[in-house]
């Protein structure tokens, strides 16, 4: 038995469950933040190899936390995690086709986090020391292995994700703009053939490669922040077909993909695409 609505908070890292009417006090401010999160799905079957169980739900910051320490681990909420009412959650400790993993315990607030650098409810940052490298089951949704809502956007040609709150600051002015897009569905977690190690930019809401020595200048401001993103994979090569639309092209000044209309870059000037792929992106 499985249980999905599990969620990451972009402020503190931390894995939370967003399907109660509390979404929970973050650490580092406020509730917790689910924008730029997938939908992970936790197993509550502790029988299955290469899992370790004994992950319970707070009841008071909705974080999952590691019960079998001597201390449960300070809440963000006040006191001490409250275990009462969860399930008894396995996490896999190996990797799969449909998981993401570089998720970590945190020996002081006992909480699982995203292994980043962050606020932990005990004070400083989550220490990831003695850590497992842990697995969770994303992207098991209606489509495997697969998210919709990227969008073009009709200003600076750029694809960029349609489903966060903020729709992204757009490096000709004020915010994106999807009218008049299609709904593309890029390949997530994939293997080739393609090419992968594209990401989200959670400033921008941009796609772009991270494979560069120079991750890309960001419309938003500084370089982009690929943290929380997924690992796209694009096809390029095989020209138009049924469902997907050719002529997408790497940027290799800010790094987006960006359709091949002359616009402007967010490192200043135009979209400039000399040594791009002819990218396919497929679309609902």
């Amino acid at each position: 038995m499985s249980q999905s609505n599990w969620r990451w908070c972009n402020k503190c890292q931390v894995l939370t469950y967003a399907g109660g009417t509390d979404l929970g006090k973050c650490p580092v401010t406020g509730k917790h933040d689910h924008t730029g999160s997938g939908n992970y799905s936790l197993s509550q079957d502790g029988s299955k190899p290469n899992t370790q169980n004994n992950w319970r739900w707070c009841n008071k910051c909705q974080a999952l936390a590691y019960a079998g320490s001597a201390d449960v681990g300070n809440c963000s909420a006040g006191g001490k995690h409250d275990h009462t009412g969860s399930g008894n959650y396995s996490i896999p400790t190996t990797g799969s086709a449909q998981s993401q993993d570089n998720w970590r315990w945190c020996n002081k607030c006992q909480v699982i986090a995203f292994a980043g650098t962050n606020l932990c409810r005990t004070g400083g940052n989550h220490d990831h020391t003695g850590s497992g490298d842990y697995t969770l089951s994303v992207g098991v949704g209606p489509t495997a292995n697969a998210q919709d809502n990227w969008r073009w956007c009709n200003k600076c040609q750029e694809l960029s994700y349609a489903g966060s709150a903020d729709q992204g600051t757009c490096p000709v002015t004020g915010k994106h703009d999807h009218s008049g897009s299609g709904n593309y569905t890029l390949s997530v977690g994939g293997k080739p053939p393609g090419q992968n190690n594209w990401r989200w930019c959670n400033k921008c809401q941009a796609l772009a490669f991270a494979g560069s020595a120079d991750i890309g200048d960001c419309s938003a401001g500084g370089k982009h922040d690929h943290a929380g993103s997924g690992d796209y994979t694009l096809t390029q090569g095989v020209g138009p077909k049924t469902n997907a639309q050719d002529n997408w092209r790497w940027c290799n000044k800010c790094q987006v993909l960006a359709y091949a209309a002359i616009n402007r870059c967010a490192s200043g000037g135009n979209h400039f695409f000399s040594g791009s792929g002819n990218y396919s992106v497929p679309y609902l």
